[in-house]
Order: C-alpha cells, then structure tokens, then sequence
C-alpha cells in the first residue's frame, strides 16, 4: 500500500541523536524518500545525523538567543503568539512545490500550532504525536499558558490521529479532552531491534557497576540519582555509577549531582549506546522525578531510555513515585524490571541485584518483552497504519466529489 505524501512540521529535530529526535527518526527510517518532507522549527538537525532519504529545511525562530536568557518565559509566550498569527505564512513559503496528503506534527513547543492550521488550509490530515504533557510543563506568563492549554485541546481533539506515548497518556487525554488515541510507544531502532540476546559478560571485577543514560535537565531526575547514591552507601556496596549524556562532571554538580561513584562518560551516539552498555555496564537504572511541578508528566509520559535499556539483556531499576507511568507500565507488563517508590524499597532492590543469577534472569525476561513492546517494526506500522486509515479516507471522498 503507497504511504501519502508527508510534511513534518515540528519543533523536535528529526535525527539520529536522543529523546523525541531520535524517536522521530526511527519512526520515519523506512518512509519513502519521494513522499517524505521534513520542516524544523527553532532547532535544526546536524546533516550528519538526518535520514539518509527525505528533503529538510528550516525555518529559525525569531531572537532566538533571548531563550537562554532571565527573558525565557516572556520570549516564549511570545513564541506563542508568533506561532498563531505568522508561523503558518513561513512554513507555507517554506514548503515550495511539497503538496502533502497528510502532515505530522509533535505536541512540543509551538510550531504544532502552525501544523494545525496548515493542514486546515490545504484540507489534509493532521497526525499529532504527543510524548510529554506540554500544556502542564511548559513555562509562559499565565495570560499565555491559558491561550497555549487551550490552542493545545483544539488540535489534539480535532486532530485525524492522536499518537499517544503511553496507554496512561491515551486515558487521561480521553478524560481531559473528551477524545481517544492511540498509543505509540517509543521505538527502536532497525539497528536495535537486530540485536539478538546476550547473556552478561562474565565479570572481571568485583565492582558493581550501574549506568544511567539520559539528561541531567530536571532536579528531580537528580534527585533521585542522589537516593541511588545514598543507598550503595549505606550498604557500603563496591560499586560505581556510569554517566553517559551530553554532560560533564561539572555540569553534573552545578545541576546538584555529585559522587565519588560517578564515571562520567560523555555522550554515546545512539547507534552504539546498546553495546557499550552491553560492555560496561551490570545494572540500568532508570531515575523518575518525585518532584510535584513533574507530577503530570511523570504519571502519562513514557521514559524512551527503556526501549534501548531492555536490548541489552542486563537488568533494569526504576526508582520513582507509585503514580509515575513506568512504575506502573513495568509492574502491569511483568517485564523483570525492579521498580522501588521509596528508600526501602531501592535499597531491597539492589541486594537483590547484587546476586549474579538474579541479574541475568532478570535481564533476560525484560529483554523479551522489550523486543515484542519496542520493536522497530511495530511502532513503525503503528504510524503508517494511521497514515494509510485517514489516507485512503480522503481518496475516497475525492472520488465522491468526482462523480
């Protein structure tokens, strides 16, 4: 079946690097690169790391330096407007000769707005995938955040398909918006999803070595790196913590992290993140925030390490609250991951994983059910079969109109 011609329109890079980006990307590995046009907003991808097939352009977003300044709320909220009243005309312009069948979109700063409407005008359906609860986590003046909560609703119900990260997601958005999604986790890789299991390297030490992969960007987060930290303390485990992200041991304690523990590693390209794990590390941890600002988030949203986390057969620990959409999303799926809420809890966690026989069974069941929940294959047809639903959709009302 032929996939419509696509436009993107998304503030989320389309990349192969980290977070929503690197999701992006796995997600439109296989599209076709004649019915393929990427359009990024505000922050543009490294030619080095697009898809090898599709067209990219870009469009900067006005005084883009005030985003890093003590003007960041106010230069957002106009962002807002801009993204209403002009944001469209650019993208129109931008776009040249594409005439899209359908446009895709990210709920992820603002140019979803201009997504909306464009679709709107050339009467084509819109695909709006939503991976964080922006409307609760964004930062905008009140008179702003109202019009942007608001804007938010219109278009995820009048949206053709809403692509939800999560099952939690997908239900509080029923219950908020008055319309259903589906659910679209994140996706690995071609790459990853060829990885077939490894049983654990033997160790050649006796040094317990955990590793978080991620971004030090909430203090939450950091937190709850810190209660890893105070336990293998308080057991006075031999052990070590392997940092890999786009971060420095400076930065980690300007942001409030610091361990005689830490390793700091760097950033590993997303096509090597699974074997280097594979090779140095004996336990994943997956930190979640406690903190109440992140609350809304954390209790719909869908952490993506644990796609990439699952591949590698080694074990998984999430330490978060009760109400966090991986808490629970690992107890329902009865995956092998370890998931603590408290203090007690962790530190029961990693005396059991202390255990070498415990690690590798552990690993091995969630390395399954990773591979059926994350495979590349699914999440990608997931996508194209709502393409294709609302695709055939349109040819269908062409031909009425024709007769």
């Amino acid at each position: 079946m032929t996939l419509p011609k696509l436009l993107y329109v998304g503030d989320v890079p389309v990349e192969c690097s980290y977070h929503g980006s690197a999701l992006l990307y796995r997600l439109l590995e296989d599209y076709p690169a004649d019915r393929l046009h990427v359009i990024e907003c505000g922050i543009q991808s490294e030619d080095r790391r697009r898809l090898v097939h599709g067209s990219y352009a870009y469009i900067p977003y006005p005084l883009q330096r005030l985003r890093t300044t003590r003007f960041t709320t106010y230069y957002l909220s106009v962002l807002a407007v801009y993204a209403q009243y002009r944001l469209k005309s650019v993208v129109l312009k931008t776009m040249q000769n594409c005439k899209p069948d359908a446009i895709l979109t990210v709920g992820h700063g603002f140019s979803w707005i201009a997504a909306a409407q464009l679709a709107e005008q050339l009467g084509v359906p819109l695909h709006f995938i939503v991976h964080d609860d922006v409307p609760s986590t964004i930062e905008l003046s009140s008179r702003a955040k109202r019009f942007f909560q608001v804007r938010f609703s219109q278009v995820y119900r009048d949206a053709a398909s809403r692509l939800c990260v999560s099952p939690y997601m997908v239900d509080e958005y029923r219950e908020r918006y008055s319309a259903s999604g589906v659910v679209l986790y994140p996706g690995r890789s071609k790459q990853v999803s060829a990885i077939t299991y490894q049983e654990p390297r033997p160790k050649t030490t006796s040094t317990l070595r955990f590793a978080f992969a991620g971004s030090l960007n909430s203090k939450g987060f950091i937190d709850s790196l810190n209660s890893l930290c105070a336990v293998l303390d308080e057991l006075s485990v031999n052990a070590e913590i392997l940092m890999y992200g786009p971060f420095t041991s400076e930065d980690a304690k300007k942001s409030g992290f610091q361990s005689p523990r830490a390793r700091f590693r760097g950033l590993v390209p997303a096509a090597e993140i699974v074997e280097t794990l594979q090779r140095e590390a004996d336990i994943l941890y997956l930190p979640i925030s406690f903190s109440d600002q992140d609350r809304c988030n954390m209790a719909i949203h869908f952490p993506s390490k644990l796609t990439d986390y699952s591949a590698t057969g080694l074990p998984v620990l999430v330490f978060g609250p009760v109400y966090a959409s991986a808490i629970r999303w690992c107890r329902d799926a009865n995956c092998g991951v370890l998931t603590a809420s408290g203090d007690v809890e962790l530190l029961e966690c990693v005396k059991r994983l202390s255990d070498c026989e415990t690690r590798v069974k552990l690993g091995r069941i969630t390395y399954e059910v990773g591979r059926q929940a994350f495979s590349h294959t699914g999440t990608s047809q997931v996508l194209f079969n709502q393409l294709n639903r609302f695709n055939n959709q349109s040819e269908s009302q062409k031909k009425k109109h024709l007769h």
